[in-house]
């Protein structure tokens, strides 16, 4: 167990200078790791070979990176300096394959809070044991200490919506040490691709009446909901104008349509992440600690209160 622990170290390491020279802690808050590399001392991860390990991380975005238009930005850099990771990461395991190492997951703060997760997981922010990049601390009692069932289900369209978008966050964020990555454009013949539809059907029907469950599925119903909302952002930014412009393009069959890059489809989950929080049911939980804070003067109730 100790040359686990000294491969832990070095890993951790390798994370640290990349936080360091790519300036990772503008964008993200905690970057912490999970997984095998540290749960049981990492007597079950694998550093090389056919059937080696991932490096998982959990990272959390800071609270003013807080809109669809600019996590996209962030997490375009973040994208851009994969490779270097990817390629220090590699030396220190002495891996020579080119399969990715690394499996990013960038939350927002209410993500965690909410247990929400791509894997459908809820207990996955509390049961399992995470380490602090930068301090090198173990989090006792994980990254969250509540799931609140009910919530899930009653926000069940949003939080598969924002399930989604953690999804693509991860694909995008996947890459190797010689500069491949796994999330392609979009070259479909159809507007976008039939995940996103799926997810804006989602929305669509949460955001409207409940009498017709048919409509949660409804591609087309999907599609003019996610265009409508894309195309009232169209004034916010000139990147929105473009995009709108992209994906008008593509509403006609007589010419070559623009693929949608693989940036173009980011902001467009970013898009549904914030549509999604914006159609979830307030949570009774977090209005009565609320009061409690304000009765306390702002001080948070003791960690198993909630």
């Amino acid at each position: 167990m100790v040359e686990k622990a000294i491969l832990l170290d070095e890993v951790r390491r390798a994370l640290a200078t990349w936080i360091d020279n790519n300036d990772i802690t503008s964008i993200f808050g905690g970057t912490f790791i999970f997984g095998s590399l540290i749960n049981r001392d990492g007597r079950h991860f694998v550093p090389k070979g056919s059937m080696a390990s991932d490096v998982d991380l959990v990272l959390t975005f800071k609270d003013d990176i807080d809109s669809a238009l600019t996590r996209t930005v962030a997490l375009k850099n973040v994208r851009a300096a994969i490779r270097s990771l990817e390629h220090e990461t590699a030396t220190v395991l002495k891996r020579a394959t080119e399969e990715p190492i690394y499996s990013l997951l960038p939350l927002t703060s209410y993500e965690i809070h909410q247990c929400i997760h791509k894997g459908h997981d809820p207990k996955l922010f509390m049961s399992n044991l995470f380490l602090d990049v930068v301090t090198g601390n173990r989090v006792d009692g994980g990254l969250a200490s509540y799931v609140d069932y009910d919530y899930h289900y009653e926000n069940l369209e949003a939080f598969s919506a924002i399930r989604l978008c953690q999804s693509f966050r991860n694909k995008f964020l996947r890459g190797n040490q010689v500069g491949w990555l796994a999330q392609e454009d979009f070259v479909g013949e159809t507007v976008f691709p039939k995940e996103i539809m799926r997810g804006a059907a989602l929305l669509c029907f949460a955001s409207g009446p409940k009498d017709d469950e048919s409509r949660r599925t409804d591609l087309e119903e999907g599609q003019i909901y996610l265009l409508e909302r894309l195309r009232a952002l169209r004034d916010q930014n000139q990147i929105f104008a473009d995009l709108v412009d992209k994906i008008n393009g593509r509403g006609f069959t007589r010419t070559e349509s623009e693929p949608l890059s693989a940036d173009d489809m980011l902001l467009i989950h970013e898009v549904m992440f914030d549509e999604a929080r914006s159609l979830v049911i307030p949570s009774v939980r977090d209005a009565i600690r609320e009061v409690i804070e304000t009765d306390m003067g702002g001080n948070s109730p003791p960690h198993d209160a909630e």
